[in-house]
Parts: C-alpha cells; structure tokens; sequence
C-alpha cells in the first residue's frame, strides 16, 4: 500500500494531461486522473488501478489483484428485451445470455480509463444506453451468477418492482438493466462519460464511498480496519474466485453443539401444542409453510432459542441444501464432518457415537446465523469472517435490487471534483 509521503507524487503521474494515454482535455469530455474512484457496480468497492495511484502499484499482488475490474455490457438488441412484458414462467429463464463481459488489459482511473485487449480505450459513457460499460469484479460477477441461479427456483415477475414478493432479479441480465438504469439517473439528462460513482439507494450496504481514492488512504490510516468493509470475497489467493468450503464451513462448524438430553423437547407448552398441529396438517401444507421461511435472515434476538418444532434433520437439510443461507452457497456437510470429528477427538468425545443427523444442535447452530448482528463482536458466531460478512452484505444488495427503484440523482459527495 502507498504511503503518505508518496501522495502527491502518486496524483501527479495520475494526472490526465501527464498520461499518454489520454488526449487532450478539448478531445475528450471528461479530465480523468488515476485517483478518480471507480466503484464496482454490484459491491460498491473500489477498482484498483493498474498504474500508480494513492492507493496502487503497478504490480499486483495476491491481496488486491481480485479488484481488477471487468466490464459488463448488454449486447445489442437488449432494448427490445427489456420491453418485452413479463409472462408466467419468465422468472425461470436464464436470459443472461443477453449481456456480455469484457477483459480489461489495463486500468488507468477513472471512468474513462478501461483499455481493452485490442488496445482499445473504453469509458462509462451514458450515450451508449443499454450498451453501456460498467465495472465489476470478478468474484462479485460470480457471485451475481450464483444469486441469480437460486433465484430462479422461484417464478419472480421482474417487471413488477412495486409488490413485496415481485421484482427482484433472477438472472444477469436483469441485474445489468438495474446497474445501468442507476447510472442513467446519477446525472438526469447528462449525456457522455459519467461524472460521479454509481449510487445505491443504501449506499452499499453503508461502505466508504469518496470519488478521491486519496480519501481512501487517508480512512485507512485513520482507521486501520477500515477497509475490512470492502475486502475480497475470497481472500486467500487459492480459493477460487468465489467459495471456499474448508474456510466457510469451519467458521460456521466451529459453533455447532452437541445436543444435551434437556434440550431435545418444546421448552414451553405452545411449540409443544404447535408440534401436535404440525403433525396433523396434510403434508403439502406444512411444505408451504416451512417454504414462508426460506431465507432465514435478520431474525430478533428472542428468536435465537430453539423451539424444537421442526426435527433437527429439517435444519441440517436446510443448511446443507441451501434453502436458509443461500449466501453459505460453499458449506460442505463432508468438510463439516470432518471438522466436528477433529473437535471432538479434541475434547475427549467419540464422535462415531454420536448420530450426525440428531444429536447435534442444528437448530441452534440455524437460528444464531440467522441473527441481524451475526457478524458484530463478541455477539456474532461469524464475527471476524470478514470474507462471509463482505459476501453477506453483496448477497443482501443484490436480493434488494429493484427495476425501478433507484436514487433521483447521486450526492454531491459522489461526483468528481474536476
């Protein structure tokens, strides 16, 4: 990481008119420098640049290489996509074949500064419509894909974003028409290279955004664990581009319990007489009711105690398949054995004694990573798994997209101050 002294050098090689590779400030509409933040349109975080800014080397390194971006465009004819009316079903298809990424060879900052592998120069440009360039990361680009395939396990009309259960997106193209359409409405009726960062009606999640990648630098130093909100979803450089299984399903196993004989029955009288009524509804019923449940998200505090309702078979299913914590999409139940017969052998206990399926707490081990302060200190099981937490928050921004809820225009604080 840069340092202080080297700020003012660093915003100085970064300049427009020092880099040949722009031209002159009467052929080009928009005066770029290398640390003119580019955010990724799905997460927010910064596109580090391939040349020196304040908070870039030209050599990558395994920490920052994942925040190279990509570019994401529609391909021609995805106008008249969109204007085709939804028909029961559509939520099914995957029609992601109507947007196209593009290999970035070299970025210089700024939302003109995208050469391509044909030594071609692209930019965020307004003027291109559905065809537009925007940012991404590539985990974040694979972490859209797999939101979008669960997604289409259920019938989502995209076309109606004013009703709870309508409107969220189910596959990219549905996720690219909202990126984009959110650019359009930063600047309303600006035409040419955008001149602020891509607004998100929750900012993000609530992540550091300042168009000066100095002011980065500056957070960190003034906060060391400040970029901790926008690390990589993979952080170790052999993960993958996203997932992880051994390191995601030891940070959730580690909390797993051995289920205690006083624990196994309701602990009150209500979830005793709810059991007996689950017991006696027709099957088909009792499908749709545990279906209300998916996903498990944002529970309150008094709904950390286990019920003992539901069999414990039905957790651990739950968990393993998906169904409550899509965004645990790498937990591997083999990982998961493995991991728990190593604890106890550490503690003393037989593992192959015990009965995978109902002698360990999946209820509990379910309803505390469900919890909203899942991820807060000393209180949450996944507290210091800034890699889940940084997924968690991006699956959370993508399951809030809507077509046509966007911001009027981007603050003042997000545009560009040249």
């Amino acid at each position: 990481m840069a340092g202080f002294g080297l700020m003012n050098y660093f915003h100085s090689v970064g300049q427009y008119d020092t880099n040949p590779m722009y031209p002159p400030d009467n052929q080009q509409p928009h005066r770029t420098t290398a640390n003119d933040t580019v955010i990724c349109v799905a997460c927010g975080g910064i596109c580090m640049p391939s040349i020196w800014s304040a908070v870039s080397v030209p050599n990558w390194t395994p920490e920052n290489e994942w925040m190279h971006p990509v570019l994401i465009k529609g391909k021609k004819g995805f106008a008249d996509w969109a204007k085709k009316p939804y028909k029961k079903g559509d939520g099914h298809i995957d029609s992601s074949n109507m947007v196209e990424t593009v290999r970035v060879k070299k970025f210089v900052g700024g939302p003109a500064g995208f050469q391509l592998h044909d030594n071609q120069q692209v930019a965020m440009d307004t003027t291109d419509n559905f065809e537009m360039n925007l940012p991404i990361h590539r985990p974040c680009l694979e972490l859209a894909k797999l939101f979008c395939t669960y997604q289409r396990r259920f019938d989502i009309n995209f076309r109606d974003s004013f009703r709870k259960a309508s409107g969220g997106a189910s596959n990219l193209a549905h996720l690219y028409e909202i990126w984009v359409k959110r650019a359009w409405m930063a600047t309303p009726g600006h035409m040419g290279v955008i001149r602020c960062l891509v607004p998100e009606d929750s900012r993000y999640g609530g992540i550091f955004l300042h168009p000066d990648l100095q002011q980065y630098l500056i957070a960190r130093k003034l906060n060391d664990g400040f970029l901790s909100e926008i690390h990589p979803i993979s952080p170790a450089p052999d993960a993958g581009l996203v997932g992880d299984p051994p390191q995601t399903t030891l940070a959730v196993m580690k909390n797993l319990k051995i289920m205690k004989d006083d624990e196994r029955s309701p602990p009150e009288e209500f979830y005793i007489d709810l059991q007996s009524c689950l017991d006696g509804t027709p099957r088909d019923i009792v499908v749709l009711i545990l279906q209300a449940m998916e996903p498990f998200n944002d529970l309150r505090p008094r709904h950390e105690k286990p019920t003992r309702v539901l069999p414990l078979t039905w957790w651990k299913d739950q968990l393993f398949n998906g169904d409550l914590f899509p965004w645990l999409f790498d937990l591997s139940e083999n990982h998961a054995k493995d991991i728990v017969r190593q604890a106890c052998e550490k503690d003393g206990v037989n593992f192959d004694s015990l009965d995978w399926e109902i002698d360990f707490d999946w209820e509990g081990l379910c309803r505390q990573l469900g919890q909203a302060y899942v991820f807060e200190p000393r209180r949450g099981i996944l507290a210091g798994a800034s890699n889940l937490e940084n997924r968690h928050r991006i699956w959370g921004l993508f399951e809030s997209a809507r077509n046509g809820h966007f911001l009027t225009h981007a603050g003042k604080d997000l545009h560009y101050r040249h």
